[in-house]
């Protein structure tokens, strides 16, 4: 492997991965709105689930599940694109790994938005998607399926699904840079998401996780999960309310 390819590889990545498509679209969908800043109601509750940056998710709850979308869609894209490139160029050499990392690098800490920036969700399943799309979809399902069946609480399907990559890739691969890959995105994605698990965490030790999940529940992405999980009926007890008033220059989606 060639230093200078990996420095070009890095670099790339990082470039790329810093555009901020959440913010591109809210020009169009929102120019005359701040952003930065989205709360999320807990129902029943005076507290706020809050999201300080500008992404797909914000997006999609700000200004409806289209818009949000089309934001994801265009950071998956910003991470699977170069990262195809790469291993396209030089197949047989982890530079592509490289890319895919730095463009999760680059989307939570964008250098031209003063290192503020989402939580890595779209680009790491851009990486994915390139790097080996099996092993996305089948940790995906083997992780939500444990976390709603076994542990019983809705938010583990995700977040299991990055550490089972690990061993996906120990496993299936046997490679010492797709495991590495692996550690990698986890790391980047858990130190972006901590503001949100300490607002889990505490909930949850007061016996509040269910407000949690009706909280995020109006993000498109927490609707498509919560849909996911009635269809299968991994949570009969839980009662699905009518919903959602829209939130400030939203519109109205009841899911």
């Amino acid at each position: 492997m060639r230093l200078s390819i990996a420095l070009l590889a890095a670099a790339v990545g990082y470039m790329v991965g810093s555009v901020s498509f959440g913010r591109v679209v809210a020009r169009f969908a929102a120019p005359d709105e701040d952003l930065s800043t989205t709360e999320f109601d807990i129902p029943d509750s005076e507290d706020k689930v809050v999201l300080t940056s500008i992404s797909s998710t914000s997006i999609g709850a700000r200004k409806g599940p289209k818009w949000g979308c089309l934001a994801g869609i265009l950071d998956i894209l910003k991470a699977a694109v170069p990262t195809l490139v790469f291993r396209l160029w030089h197949p047989s050499d982890p530079y592509y790994l490289i890319v895919a990392v730095a463009a999760v690098v680059g989307h939570n800490w964008p250098v031209y938005y003063r290192f503020k920036g989402g939580r890595g969700i779209s680009p790491i399943m851009g990486g994915m998607l390139v790097v080996d799309w099996l092993g996305l979809i089948v940790t995906g399902v083997v992780a939500n399926l444990f976390g709603q069946l076994v542990l019983k609480t809705p938010m583990a399907g995700f977040s299991l699904s990055l550490p089972l990559l690990t061993l996906w890739f120990a496993l299936v691969t046997q490679s010492w840079w797709h495991v590495g890959y692996a550690a990698a995105i986890n790391v980047v994605y858990w130190t972006a998401v901590i503001p949100e698990l300490k607002t889990y965490v505490r909930l949850r030790r007061e016996g509040r996780e269910a407000d949690f999940f009706a909280a995020m529940s109006t993000t498109p992405m927490g609707r498509g999960r919560q849909q996911l999980m009635d269809r299968l009926s991994f949570f009969k007890g839980r009662k699905r309310k009518e919903r959602e008033q829209p939130m400030e220059g939203g519109t109205k989606d009841v899911a």
